[in-house]
């Protein structure tokens, strides 16, 4: 009868692959200026409090943004046009979240510009010196409606795309994300 030798290879303990060795203990590197995994982590989680209080400045200026966008586009039309009533924008049917200018209509129901007799109007100036219509229409955001409050009309939704009827004069006078009060 031949004996089988064991074939733990040399240097390695009993018990296989998951077998305890001797080891060194690995070499962390704190960042420059930590003196502790207490201090890093109390700088990250200082960091993410102010990321986060940032967040919410962003979308209290985005909409104050928009607001101020619907007063500027409401002046500028009215200034050109000063029995203009509504602006119609409609989101972009091409998937690029922005809405388009579509018309302005007339307090007595006349269509004043139109898509339909070409779009140039939404893209000059309508007064010297003025941003485009269409610069202050792409400011408003089809994902959030706050910026529509009390001065457009929405119709449509998630399935057809959303057009909204802004009504010019209530646009020049809109309250400001920190002055309304409902």
């Amino acid at each position: 009868m031949t004996a089988i030798p064991a074939r733990q290879p040399q240097g390695i303990p009993a018990g296989g692959q998951f077998a305890a060795t001797t080891h060194s203990e690995p070499q962390i590197t704190l960042p420059a200026g930590s003196t502790s995994i207490e201090e890093f982590i109390a700088n990250r989680d200082a960091v993410r409090e102010r990321r986060d209080e940032a967040r919410e400045d962003y979308d209290t200026l985005d909409v104050h943004s928009q607001r101020l966008s619907a007063r500027g586009v409401a002046a500028t039309i009215l200034a050109k046009y000063p029995n203009a009533a509504t602006l119609r924008v409609s989101e972009n049917q091409d998937g690029e979240n922005q809405f388009d200018a579509i018309s302005i209509t007339a307090e007595d129901g006349t269509v004043l510009e139109h898509v339909d007799d070409g779009d140039e109007w939404a893209f000059q100036e309508m007064i010297p010196n003025a941003p485009q219509i269409q610069e202050f229409v792409w400011d408003f955001n089809p994902r959030d409606d706050r910026w529509a409050h009390k001065i457009g009309e929405i119709t449509g939704g998630k399935r057809d795309f959303k057009t909204v009827d802004i009504d010019l004069h209530a646009a020049l006078n809109a309250s400001l994300p920190d002055e309304q009060k409902d």
